[in-house]
Parts: C-alpha cells; structure tokens; sequence
C-alpha cells in the first residue's frame, strides 16, 4: 500500500469527491466546485485520490478506477471504511477485477480470512501443499483453469484416490492445448464418475479457482494483464461461499465435455 493508509485518504471531504463521480465522469473545475473547496485544496486530495488509484484522469475529466468505485460504493454509515480496506484494497488495488461479475464485485468486502501469499523465487513451481492437503481431505473440489501446472494430473490423481468428487471447467485455450498435448490423459479423467469436465465457451480472465467445501484458491492476473504467482487463499466458510458462486457462475455458461474423439 502507499505511504498513507487508505482510511486516513478516505476523509469526509475526499468522500464527497468520490461520491460525486458516481453518477459518471466530471471535468474538473466542475468537480472542484462541487467539493466547494479552493482549487489548492482541491489539486492536493485529486493528487492523494490518484495516488492511491481511486481515481483517474481522461483528458480533462476525471472519473473512478474500479477499486474506486467498489470503495465508493461502500461509503455508507452501515459499513466502516477500514472493513473496505481490509479485505477489499490490499490486494484487489493492483488486479485485473473483469472476470468478477457485478453481484460478486459489489460483495468483495464480505470476503474475510484472505490471506496473499507470495511464494520465494525458489518455489514459484511448487503446488501449495497446505491447500492441496484440505483439498484431498474434501468431498468435492471445483475448478477454473486457464494454465495447468506439469504436476497437477499427479494432484488430481491423489485427489481420486481419496474419493473426492471433482468438477473442472477449462479455459477453451487450454482445453484445445491439452487435447493436442494431453489427450490420453483427458479420455482416462473423462472415463472416472467422481469427474465432471466444462469447457467455457470464451477466453478466461483470471489464472485459476481451486475451491473445496472449506478452502479457496484464487490466482488472478495484474491490472496490466500479467502472470504473477501470487495467491490468495481463504478458509473462511464466507470466502469459500463467494467462490462457490464465482465457479456457479462460469458453470452456468459451460458445456459438458462427455467425450473427446
């Protein structure tokens, strides 16, 4: 986060400003009117609001960035700023936040028990083994994917011997990858009852869900649209039901794979 926290940034005033782009873009003497401020006064919470990513500037109208809406939306006496900031800013200020739907996006601040790891350069290729142990111990599993990491068909392998019950819903471009280079190993997982293949119909803008009946997994892109290997994972039964809705989501667009020729 930047030098001041997002609570201290969030004043009565600077709200105003925020609240006042709801209804769309302003230009910014308008803008400046409206706060009923002096233009200095003005020019310095526009430079803090910037700086923190809450709003942008296009030509001469400024408007809210998706984080600032989703903060300005929130700027309600029922709900305290810091309960925004604490499971919404963090991490979502730096991400791609397309692939969320508007019901799930409007709700990213019920999301409790986050926690962002970043793994050492030395184990960006590792799975993440505290996750996979809950997931294995779980009765179902479910599953977006846009990549595949070379070890997973040996994760999801461990995970049918425990008799989870799994669902996986694939990136189209990844499913054309795999039935070029995995087709063997696609007709064995579509040949087992405990699994139920999707592939979506259009391009996936997120890395990967991986969520069972008490954990959640969430890998997304950067807000320039780069890989990274951060996670963030929740055991939260209010995380893990916000997931639950994200893969429904997807699913309901999906089409079953039952065969692959």
């Amino acid at each position: 986060m930047n030098d001041k926290s997002l609570e201290t940034v969030i004043t009565a005033r600077n709200r105003n400003i925020l609240l006042s782009l709801e209804n769309g873009p302003k230009k910014s003497d308008e803008l400046c009117t409206a706060s009923g401020m002096d233009i200095m006064a003005f020019l310095s919470i526009i430079e803090l609001l910037e700086k923190h990513k809450l709003i942008t500037k296009e030509a001469d109208f400024y408007r809210l960035t998706e984080m600032g809406q989703l903060v300005s939306d929130k700027l309600n006496p029922n709900l305290p700023i810091d309960k925004v900031v604490e499971n919404v800013y963090d991490y979502w200020q730096n991400r791609n936040i397309n692939f969320i739907p508007q019901q799930l996006l409007e709700r990213l601040y019920e999301m409790d028990g986050l926690t962002e790891i970043q793994p050492r350069l030395s184990d960006i290729f590792d799975h993440n083994e505290e996750a996979h142990e809950l997931f294995k111990s779980s009765k179902t599993f479910d599953m977006i994917a846009v990549s595949i990491r070379p070890y997973l068909s040996d994760l999801l392998r461990e995970m049918i011997d425990s008799e989870v019950n799994l669902s996986i819903i694939f990136d189209p471009r990844l499913y054309n990858k795999l039935l070029v280079d995995e087709h063997e190993e696609l007709i064995k997982l579509i040949g087992k009852s405990q699994i139920k293949l999707y592939k979506y119909p259009r391009d996936i803008d997120f890395v990967s869900l991986k969520l069972s009946e008490s954990c959640m997994l969430l890998q997304s892109f950067t807000k320039e649209g780069a890989y990274d290997y951060t996670q963030l994972m929740s055991c939260s039964p209010v995380t893990v039901a916000w997931g639950k809705e994200l893969f429904e989501y997807y699913l309901k667009d999906s089409t079953s794979i039952t065969e692959i020729k």
